[in-house]
């Protein structure tokens, strides 16, 4: 609940309300998987979080999860699926 809670502000601060300086994500609403922007925003999050660059599989799992929940909502509910993924990762938490 408490990882839903801080993605779900994060998203709030920097895709929706883009008043203030980004807290993690410095990417447009209308990126998608494959855009530059989209890209260097998943793997410098990831890298933000977790101190480590992510290998290619990692990477396909939070595109294949945001996908499914952008699918399903929008791009706003995808990045706060993998915003709460990165912080329920075991890697962050030992971080």
């Amino acid at each position: 609940r408490v990882s839903q809670a801080l993605a779900n502000q994060i998203v709030e601060n920097d895709l929706v309300q883009k008043d203030r300086e980004p807290i993690l994500l410095d990417v447009s609403p209308s990126a998608r998987p494959g855009d530059p922007e989209f890209d260097h925003a998943l793997e410098t999050g990831f890298f933000r979080l977790m101190g480590e660059r992510a290998d290619s599989d990692r990477l396909e799992g939070l595109v294949e999860l945001w996908e499914t929940l952008e699918s399903l909502e929008n791009a706003e509910v995808a990045w706060q699926g993998v915003i709460s993924a990165w912080l329920q990762d075991p890697d962050f938490v030992v971080y």
